[in-house]
């Protein structure tokens, strides 16, 4: 039955044939379509008096494009082709093929057979069967129909063509920034390998992941002397390189091309994946782990127990070394409240909460100039070297000591072990890391590490890898958090806030921080990047009039989002129709959707209070609001109350995860220890978001890197006391030489990588982890959980047969 479809699992640009190319194209222009006569008169008259970026002329031209005659469709197969899984391939494909002919449309649609096929509809018939779809109270109509507006209007406003324009964005007043100067100051493609036989290297510690984990990491271990090697699975896209360009942008150095989604389709991840990872291409908001955040990670009685987190309220006497290493964390990133020019939507933000007396504060920035335009564009990498990302500070600094080189396109199979030294006292760890497998442009790569093997992929592609390992503990996987988002888009009509230029998120209120249960998992209201790819694709789609009368609008627009510490977590594994990728099963629960609808409320009242001219909501549902009197603002805030937020019915979104290896006290809560070493595996370190024991109620990006860097400080000294302990002498480099070791000159490098080396503590320190590894013994890590429960039943199948038996 599926024998038309077999193209689906194509490798090429083209997976459809000329019938579902056909559909394609109809849905395509339906979307994105021509509008004309009246709907398109009243657009040109800008009843609304926003501001209108080219002449009414150009503006009926616009009006009138469809997205086929824009080369949408080739587009848009190529990203099906290339992009999608095949699972999700062939359920697009599928659904194309149902919808060009009579009873396939019927059967999707819920009509008739009498109806022609989508592709023969009218443009209005078109239209409403895709708002049916959006509406429908069927759930795969909403997640079908959120797939297809997600890839379709996302790419839209952001391809480019061979001169790197798309032909949308002069009627909306977008383009990219200047070209700036490109940072120069290190060279970092002179330290990548290349790698083009089958080739077995031995270093001192094997990195994988380049992001705010493997970074931090990478320059501890090398300044202290340690040959590092660290593999990256996207591109070194070196600052000259980059051009600023959304599309592009997304599909080199984001995960899947900033189409991955949970398993239900109802909540888009955007995910680095590239060299620097997530601090390549986020929004250079700076904020500490909150009190309260950590007080629970800390709390003796809780689940957590990893006093390590203590603040200075909770009877600690000094500094922990998590304060340390964040202290030095927000020096190494240069990150500042001071000085912070804050852009038209930010601005809104802060006017906002002043005049309702709510919350609303600066947010430290880790950009030496926040007044630059080019500031909201470093989403997309950074040419100028602006962002105090990974790339700039981190992974320069461990070049410069001469000890640390890098593989970039570098797919990571998995990670290698022996079983652990026989003798001695028993232990939670059965196994001893002893390298890494990969494959990089069809070459095998064996790395064989003699100190340690550090996994610092983040919170998706870690627990990814350890399963692929063979990894057996439960909690490899779970525990997710997504911090899930939904967003408010106001215009300010005339304004030209153009909310896309200048720092991005420079502000933050935590007026409902503490949420509606009081308990801390509440959410905090920020301003987000909105380009015009990232906004097509976000925005409610309440018709083709609607939407292209929006856009011609966008030089108005500005948003805000929730975002929400989230109660519930997920679960990510890998993909079995993909083997290098993974699968997010995540669903918001009922007590974080009713925290987020608060932070709605709340952001409804901030941009009408800021001037708003008009306020929507993401949901499918025409969630509009036009007028500044109180009342209404009211029935239209208690409106969306009602919505809700209903699976694949209002846009969700998450830039953060974490959580998926927590940290903990035990392996029968946790995959790791305070160390970051993980139970079951001696010498397999774990610095990434991953360890975050929860979610940390805040852009994560801090947390991460202070975890990180606690935990390779501690694991450098592990490893200096165990060079005392062999004769050699502290503080002097352990490279082995050769070709790793030869590249520049050693530097001085920051203050925050060197110390001097203290044997008593380091002793002290040796003692702990034998002794909390000893103590763990006999609590084996929880094997998978569906092998338990095969278990369970098994023995309930005995019992049940003896007891028959016995009768």
């Amino acid at each position: 039955a599926l024998s038309p479809y077999l193209w689906i699992m194509a490798d090429d640009n083209k997976c459809l044939g000329e019938g579902s190319r056909r559909a394609l194209a109809a849905v395509i222009d339906t979307f994105f379509a021509s509008i004309t006569g009246d709907e398109a008169d009243a657009i040109l008259e800008n009843p609304h008096g926003g501001s209108r970026e080219t002449s009414r002329e150009e503006q009926a031209t616009f009006l009138a494009t469809t997205g086929s005659s824009a080369g949408m469709v080739p587009r848009v197969e190529e990203a099906i082709a290339t992009v999608l899984t095949l699972q999700e391939r062939t359920e697009v494909v599928l659904l194309l093929g149902a919808l060009n002919t009579r009873f396939g449309s019927s059967a999707v649609l819920c009509c008739l057979p009498t109806r022609p096929a989508f592709a023969d509809l009218s443009a209005a018939e078109r239209e409403a069967a895709l708002l049916f779809l959006s509406t429908s109270p069927l759930g795969v109509h909403r997640k079908a129909f959120n797939g297809l507006k997600r890839l379709i209007m996302g790419l839209a406003m952001s391809f480019v063509d061979d001169d790197g324009k798309n032909p949308f964005w002069r009627h909306i007043g977008y383009s990219t920034p200047t070209s700036p100067k490109p940072w120069k100051e290190h060279d970092l493609k002179s330290h990548l390998l290349t790698i083009d036989k089958d080739t077995e290297l031995e270093v001192d510690a094997v990195i994988v992941g380049s992001g705010a984990g493997g970074g931090v990491t990478a320059a501890v271990l090398a300044a202290q002397g340690y040959s590092v090697l660290v593999l990256e699975k996207g591109q070194l896209v070196a600052p000259e390189e980059v051009d600023s360009l959304e599309q592009p942008a997304f599909t080199n150095m984001y995960e899947k091309s900033a189409l991955l989604t949970n398993t239900t389709g109802d909540l888009s991840i955007l995910a680095g994946a590239t060299f620097g990872g997530g601090t390549t291409i986020n929004w250079a908001c700076c904020i500490p782990t909150p009190e309260h955040v950590r007080k629970e990670w800390a709390d003796t009685q809780g689940v957590h127990r990893l006093p390590v987190f203590s603040t200075s309220g909770e009877g600690a006497t000094e500094s922990t070394d998590f304060d340390r290493s964040q202290a030095a964390i927000m020096a190494r990133i240069g990150a500042s409240e001071e000085g912070v020019v804050h852009n038209a939507a930010n601005q809104a933000l802060l006017d906002g909460c002043e005049k309702l007396g709510y919350h609303a504060k600066t947010t430290a920035q880790n950009l030496r100039d926040t007044s630059a335009k080019s500031a909201g564009w470093t989403c997309f990498g950074d040419k100028a070297g602006n962002k105090q990302g990974t790339m700039v500070t981190f992974l320069t600094d461990a070049v410069r000591t001469g000890n640390a080189s890098f593989v970039h396109n570098c797919a990571v199979k998995r990670v290698t072990y022996r079983a652990a030294d026989a003798g001695g006292a028993p232990t939670s760890a059965k196994r001893r890391a002893t390298g890494i497998e990969a494959e990089v442009d069809g070459f095998a790569l064996r790395i064989k590490a003699k100190r340690c093997v550090v996994v610092s992929c983040g919170s998706l592609q870690t627990p990814c890898i350890l399963q692929r390992s063979g990894f057996t503990n439960a909690h490899i996987g779970r525990h997710l958090a997504l911090h899930p988002v939904t967003g408010i888009v106001a215009k300010f009509n005339g304004k030209r806030v153009h909310a896309y230029e200048g720092a991005p998120m420079t502000t933050v209120s935590n007026e409902v921080e503490p949420g509606p249960k009081n308990d801390g998992y509440g959410c905090k209201l920020e301003v987000p990047s909105t380009h015009p790819g990232l906004i097509s694709s976000s925005i409610p789609w309440h018709g083709g009039a609607a939407v292209k009368a929006h856009l011609l609008d966008t030089a108005d627009a500005a948003a805000m989002i929730v975002l929400q510490r989230d109660h519930g977590t997920g679960v990510v594994t890998n993909d079995a129709w993909n083997p290098m990728g993974m699968k997010v099963n995540y669903a918001v629960t009922d007590d974080d959707k009713e925290s987020m609808i608060d932070g709605m409320d709340k952001c409804i009242r901030i941009l009408a209070a800021a001037g708003a001219d008009e306020i929507m909501t993401t949901h499918s549902a025409a969630h509009v609001h036009r007028t500044s009197d109180a009342a209404a603002l009211d029935a239209y805030v208690e409106k969306v109350r009602l919505s809700g937020i209903k699976t694949n019915s209002v846009g969700v979104f998450s830039a953060h995860q974490m959580g998926s290896c927590r940290m903990g006290y035990s392996p029968n809560t946790s995959v790791v220890d305070e160390d970051g070493e993980m139970w079951e595996c001696d010498n397999l370190y774990l610095a990434d978001a991953s360890t975050l024991p929860t979610a940390s109620a805040a852009n994560p990006m801090v947390t991460t890197l202070s975890i990180s860097h606690m935990i390779a400080t501690k694991l450098a000294q592990r490893l200096k006391q165990e060079d005392v302990e062999a004769g050699k002498p502290a503080g002097k480099p352990t490279t082995s030489g050769g070709d790793l070791s030869t590249y520049g000159n050693a530097l001085a490098v920051p203050a925050l990588y060197v110390y001097e080396h203290d044997s008593v503590a380091a002793v002290a320190n040796a003692t702990k982890r034998s002794e909390r590894r000893q103590a763990m013994a006999s609590q084996q890590p929880p094997g998978p959980w569906l092998p338990r429960y095969l278990v369970a039943a098994a023995v309930m199948t005995a019992i049940g047969a003896a007891f028959m038996a016995r009768r």
